[in-house]
């Protein structure tokens, strides 16, 4: 007899639980750059001229402000695409937390 057991994950509690080093703070970004990538290559499968297009916009909260320059903190990053979307099967690959 096989047992499947779920399992409910915090997204939050994961974000906040995830270290990342200074240096690295950019993976989750670079991360959604290959999703889009990736999704616009699906397109481009079926029809070698499609035009794939990525919008990335970085919003900063501005800090302080001196002589010499603006202190700023990213507030969001928002990345869009036109490629496939979400279909089934990487819908539920995105709700598996940690999937390749």
């Amino acid at each position: 007899m096989e047992l499947l057991i779920g399992m409910v994950t915090s997204v939050p509690g994961k974000i906040r639980n995830l270290k990342l080093a200074p240096h690295n703070g950019l993976i989750p970004v670079i991360e959604a750059i290959m999703n889009s990538i990736q999704a616009i290559r699906e397109l481009q499968k079926k029809d070698k001229n499609y035009e794939g297009e990525i919008e990335i916009e970085i919003v900063r909260q501005i800090e302080g402000i001196t002589d010499e320059k603006i202190n700023t903190q990213i507030e969001s990053v928002k990345i869009t695409d036109n490629g496939i979307g979400f279909t089934t099967a990487n819908r539920n690959s995105f709700h598996e937390a940690e999937s390749t």
